[in-house]
């Protein structure tokens, strides 16, 4: 009689974690429109200046909750402590959603969400690596700009490639949010990059307005870098990348709307 109970109660827990667990996280290099999952990540090489992937939940059924909550926990001392976290904002008539996230320190990692009521939905795990492709060995005083640096605007940069460009972005669907995707084809040689944020005061006028200046710090031997932008106030900008010494590397338009 015990032992019938005790498999009944091993059931239901089965059940009852399965229930809870139905939903399904994944850690992936892009999606396709139907929320499948395309290249799903079990482990990662990180690039040194850092590497994005996408983190798509698979709810099965429509949202229930307007708010989910992202939790990225670290590996330290043997046991997994907080690190990040951000919010995600489904669609009720959705079942799945996505979002990104940038790795910049090696480690293993938990990913899990929870919704409103705060009850975990989905985790996942993720070990990363420093890709072995990273070098310290260069060194040189020179830049080096060709006339080849492109910038990019992108939704994400997964595998040292941009995904989805774009020259024009919604705040309201965005929150403003893009990276910019820097490849200069042979390294640059430089230890800072300067961004300069011009803006466009009216049609056809030149971008006179400077609204923001931000300073990154990188290797010379990089050939490539990225960071992540937020605009908020909707407009014409040009982006300008300079050197240390403001020598001009690169540049590119984007518009901002509502």
């Amino acid at each position: 009689m015990i032992i019938i109970r005790l498999l009944k109660l091993f059931i239901f827990i089965s059940l009852l974690s399965s229930i809870i667990y139905s939903q399904e996280l994944f850690l992936c290099e892009s999606y396709t429109e139907n929320g499948t999952p395309v290249g799903v990540i079990n482990s990662l090489e990180m690039k040194p200046y850092g590497t994005a992937v996408y983190v798509l939940l698979d709810n099965k059924k429509e949202f229930k909750d307007p708010i989910l909550y992202l939790f990225v926990d670290k590996l330290q001392d043997g046991k997994f402590t907080p690190y990040e976290s951000k919010t995600i904002s489904p669609k009720k008539t959705d079942t799945w959603v996505v979002t990104n996230y940038e790795f910049k320190e090696k480690g293993i990692y938990e990913i899990y969400v929870l919704n409103s009521s705060q009850n975990r939905i989905a985790t996942n795990k993720i070990e990363v690596v420093l890709s072995e492709h990273s070098s310290n060995k260069f060194s040189t005083s020179t830049s080096v700009y060709l006339g080849e640096s492109q910038l990019t605007f992108c939704e994400l940069v997964v595998d040292g490639k941009p995904v989805n460009k774009f020259n024009s972005l919604s705040l309201s669907r965005s929150g403003g949010e893009t990276f910019i995707y820097i490849n200069n084809h042979v390294p640059l040689g430089i230890e800072r990059i300067i961004l300069q944020v011009w803006k466009r005061s009216e049609k056809q006028s030149n971008y006179e307005k400077l609204v923001d200046t931000k300073k990154f710090k990188i290797l010379p031997e990089w050939i490539d870098t990225f960071f992540k932008y937020n605009f908020t106030s909707t407009g014409e900008y040009k982006i300008d990348i300079l050197d240390k010494n403001d020598n001009f590397i690169t540049s590119n338009i984007i518009e901002i709307s509502n």
